[in-house]
């Protein structure tokens, strides 16, 4: 069985042409554990940063994936009017 390339992942996983690049370097970034975990503590201080802010601008939701998800259908359902 082969390994798909980042190339090939990008693809499968249905990633803009525009970020492609960008996800090719987070691949690689996690390569090596070292690097993954610096990169994810790097990922959560700049989570804590974003949550800290929109909550000292009154947004409150919930955290983590779930928390993702309803801002991105509260912005879709903006878009939309």
């Amino acid at each position: 069985m082969s390994r798909l390339t980042p190339d090939d992942a990008a693809d499968r996983l249905g990633i803009a042409d525009e970020n492609v690049e960008l996800f090719i370097r987070v691949v690689d970034a996690l390569r090596a554990p070292e690097a993954r975990d610096a990169e994810l503590a790097r990922l959560r201080t700049e989570l804590d940063a974003v949550n800290e802010a929109l909550q000292t601008a009154g947004i409150d939701y919930p955290g983590g994936a779930r928390g993702v998800r309803d801002l991105a259908a509260l912005l879709d359902d903006a878009r939309k009017g």
